[in-house]
């Protein structure tokens, strides 16, 4: 009688949960032991951090110049295709981004022949070099200008007490050129290093500008398969509040010292002031920080005048000075700029400070578009949470 083997078969069942029990561990060790190992060597891992940020940045930089430019320019462009070109206005978006790079050419080579004209032996149209030279002229003479201004109020006889506080104001106004004059010179020095990048952002930009649908087309079509439907509609109302509150800001601010350049420059040129090119120059880019700029700019051009033959020019700049001022925050930029940045005069020199104080003056000219952008989406967040009971939800 045969016996019958029966062969007994296991079967195995994957326990899941277990696995992703141990791979989640397996992960956490790991974390905690680079973690370990990154505050063991801490410095070689900022450095390894900051080195592959660095080359990031640098490759990319001929991307982030050619979208700034295009988001200054788009504006013009608009304005060249739209009121201009009013014949066939889809099919000439080219040409007027042809007309508005010619604009922006013709401005900057004005600016370079007055920075030219008024440097004293100059060798000819070198925009950078002669901007730093007229930079590095303004700021010795106007160190020679403050000794002298010392001397002729040591003359008037003043109260030491008074005297004393006008030396301290003088010493401060000139602290302040040579710092600024420092710290543009080592910016305009940089720029040797990346002329390639520019040049390559510039033509970038031109492409950007003159294809703007196909490129948003594209776009669109890349944030599609990257993201899901919410998430990219999230991101567009991120950028649509974003662009309201920076644009008017930030094209306005540009045209304004244009403006204001040309203007003061005019002005300093009729009373015969010293260095009024490079006075008018800078006094137009200080009204990039609001409050502050203006009233040094003022005070620079009067001290110059001051300080020259005839002291009752001072008074003349002065004056004429403050008239712009007055026509440049009443009438210029309500017009240019808008009311999209709307903050608080005390809130403008909180942030001044704050920003100045950490980055210098690169922080006091983003201060206010920051703080504006920070104040918009925290009401946006606020007015949110009251909408919702104050329970978060949306």
């Amino acid at each position: 009688m045969s016996q019958k083997k029966e062969a007994i078969t296991i079967k195995f069942k994957p326990d899941y949960n277990l696995f992703k029990l141990g791979l989640h561990i397996t992960l956490f060790a790991t974390l905690i032991a680079l973690m370990i190992l990154g505050v063991n060597n801490l410095q070689a891992v900022l450095g390894f951090l900051t080195q592959t940020f660095a080359t990031v940045m640098t490759l990319l930089s001929p991307v982030f110049i050619a979208l700034g430019i295009t988001y200054i320019l788009d504006p013009l462009v608009r304005v060249y295709h739209v009121k201009i070109l009013k014949k066939d206005p889809m099919g000439r978006r080219p040409l007027a981004t042809g007309m508005a790079f010619i604009s922006v050419i013709i401005i900057v080579t004005l600016a370079g022949y007055a920075i030219t004209i008024s440097l004293r032996g100059s060798d000819g149209f070198r925009l950078v070099d002669n901007t730093i030279r007229a930079i590095e002229e303004f700021t010795g003479g106007f160190a020679m200008i403050s000794d002298q201004l010392k001397d002729r109020i040591g003359d008037f006889n003043t109260l030491w007490q008074g005297e004393a506080i006008a030396e301290d104001a003088i010493n401060t106004v000139t602290f302040i050129v040579e710092r600024a004059g420092a710290q543009i010179i080592r910016y305009l020095s940089r720029i040797g290093g990346y002329v390639i990048n520019i040049v390559i952002g510039i033509v970038v930009s031109f492409y950007f500008l003159a294809d703007k649908q196909t490129v948003l087309r594209e776009w669109r079509r890349f944030l599609n398969l990257c993201f899901k439907t919410k998430t990219i509609s999230k991101l567009g109302e991120f950028w649509k509040q974003t662009d309201f509150v920076l644009s008017g800001y930030i094209r306005g601010q540009m045209l304004d010292v244009v403006i204001m350049s040309v203007l003061i420059s005019l002005v300093l040129i009729v009373l015969r002031i010293d260095y009024a090119i490079i006075i008018g120059i800078i006094s137009g880019f200080a009204n990039l920080i609001p409050m502050v700029g203006s009233i040094v700019a003022t005070i620079i051009a009067a001290l110059v005048a001051l300080a020259g033959d005839e002291p009752i020019r001072a008074l003349y700049a002065l004056i004429a000075l403050i008239i712009l001022q007055q026509i440049d925050g009443n009438i210029i930029v309500p017009k240019v700029v808008g009311k999209s940045v709307n903050l608080h005069p005390m809130v403008v020199v909180l942030s001044l400070f704050i920003f100045g104080s950490l980055f210098g003056i690169l922080g006091m000219l983003v201060a206010v578009p920051v703080t504006a952008l920070l104040k918009h989406f925290y009401f946006e967040y606020a007015h949110k949470r009251a909408a919702s009971g104050g329970t978060g939800e949306d």
